[in-house]
């Protein structure tokens, strides 16, 4: 079953989530260590992409 498909958005993907939801925690404030720990990022480049 594809759930993306049946929610009527066929191009979603999972990793989409992920970004989404630390674009919302940094617009809410979160530090960049906060969100380079979330996202598994070592260096501050990586988790400015």
């Amino acid at each position: 079953m594809d759930v993306v498909k049946e929610i009527g958005l066929p191009g979603l993907h999972f990793h989409d989530l992920r970004h989404t939801g630390n674009m919302l925690a940094a617009e809410s404030g979160v530090g960049i260590k906060d969100l380079m720990a979330r996202m598994g990022h070592d260096n501050v480049r990586a988790a400015m992409i």
